[in-house]
């Protein structure tokens, strides 16, 4: 299969080209930049010499969808809106790593993007990426909007609680920490090291744009909207996601139930590892892995899960995705 990549230059991008590059069922249709045309991808990132002698092409829809099957898009948010539409018309598969699929409420995402979405009749028909949970829709999709860093974390910590919990749940609390890589190649002085270094600080408090995602498909998991509070932080740490979910409810007993609920998703699920113990960032670095520990405490219980944003909560993701909808073993290209 054909696969390109659009937005190759930044940090999403370029992860996705290193798995490919590693693919045994992946030919690279080309690469494409609105930056940096005619670029060698090796002169950006010096680690990729001798790997590939491949060179950033324009974005033309007409050439992408010549030369490729299926497309990844790593753009910033608000840009694949421009180009999917006529992307869909040409027939070939997406993937969209960024945001701008993901909600299904055109009206919401203005109010977290501060934007007017330019292709809402598409958000309905978009399937969302999150691979362990939504595997079968996948398999169809023609466009697939990946997950966000944080959703992912937090929604595959929360899976197997909110499914058997139900409407028993009546709060939950996430504590989410992110290494700097999530702000993407640009700096300022927020994301600026000299800010970061040897600290620790929240942004976007209430007003995250990952908010809405989290909201919509925990409440789908749990069959009903319960009250949901997220707190992103900056570490001082190149990459990961480290969430720590509060999750409160007023049905107790469940610890033989819920252990056994999320032994079976790793059990199923490849990329899923359930620990005794609560991860730390190193054991998913560079992984597709979601780490996850359970603890039961007074009112509820601690739920701990681990990825590396740029893999599991970007890049790996989507090759994962690709595999779904290849009809191929999920782990090609990711172990």
């Amino acid at each position: 299969m054909r696969a390109g990549i659009i937005g190759v230059t930044g940090f999403g991008g370029v992860e996705v080209l290193r798995l490919l590059l590693n693919h045994p069922k992946i030919k690279i249709g080309g690469i494409y930049s609105h930056s940096s045309p005619g670029l060698a991808i090796d002169e950006m990132y010096p680690d990729l010499t001798s790997k590939t002698n491949l060179c950033c092409q324009a974005i033309d829809t007409d050439v992408i969808a010549s030369n490729n099957d299926i497309v990844f898009l790593a753009l910033p948010h608000t840009k694949s809106q421009l180009l999917i539409p006529d992307l869909l018309k040409k027939n070939i598969k997406i993937i969209d790593l960024g945001a701008d699929f993901r909600l299904e409420d055109a009206s919401q995402w203005q109010d977290f993007y501060h934007c007017e979405h330019l292709a809402p009749e598409l958000l309905s028909k978009a399937v969302y990426g999150l691979s362990e949970v939504n595997r079968q829709k996948i398999t169809d999709a023609q466009l697939i909007a990946n997950p966000g860093c944080f959703p992912t974390s937090i929604l595959l910590g929360l899976y197997p609680a909110l499914s058997l919990l139900g409407d028993n749940i009546s709060q939950v609390i996430i504590d989410s920490k992110t290494g700097l890589s999530g702000a993407g190649r640009s700096c300022n002085e927020v994301t600026h090291f000299s800010s970061v270094y040897s600290s620790v600080k929240a942004y976007k408090v209430g007003t995250h744009q990952h908010l809405p995602e989290i909201k919509l498909y925990a409440s789908k998991m749990a069959g009903g909207q319960f009250p949901l509070i997220f707190t992103p932080h900056l570490l001082p740490v190149n990459r990961g996601i480290y969430s720590t979910i509060y999750l409160m409810t007023e049905q107790h007993g469940q610890m033989e139930a819920l252990n056994a609920a999320y032994q079976k998703f790793d059990d199923e699920n490849q990329f899923i590892r359930y620990r005794k113990q609560p991860p730390a960032l190193k054991d998913v670095e560079r992984s597709n892995y979601c780490d996850i520990s359970l603890t039961e405490v007074e009112g509820g219980y601690i739920i701990i899960s681990a990825i590396d944003n740029l893999q599991k909560g970007a890049a790996s993701q989507a090759v994962q995705n690709m595999n779904i909808v290849m009809g191929v073993d999920e782990v090609l290209g990711l172990t």
